[in-house]
């Protein structure tokens, strides 16, 4: 997956964690060992929902693209 966006509207509702679940899910069916994601430190609803979920921060760093600061951070979890 390559953007986790759920629109405002529809925020709240579950949604993003049944999002979450469902890919975890699938990674798992087909035999994945571990997988990551990167996020911005700004987005901490989204982190806490991934900490939640058993992913744990491995690497943080700088991003200066498109202007804007951002510390992006690095984030695995290691499948059963």
């Amino acid at each position: 997956m390559r953007w986790f966006i759920v629109h405002p509207e529809y925020r709240g509702l579950g949604l993003g964690k049944r999002l979450l679940q469902e890919s975890l899910q699938y990674s798992k069916e087909k035999g994945f060992r571990r997988v990551f994601l990167e996020t911005t430190e700004d987005q901490k609803t989204a982190i806490a929902m991934y900490e939640r979920a058993g992913f744990r921060k491995i690497a943080e760093h700088e991003n200066h693209l498109w202007g804007v600061h951002h510390i992006e951070q690095t984030y695995e979890l290691q499948l059963p």
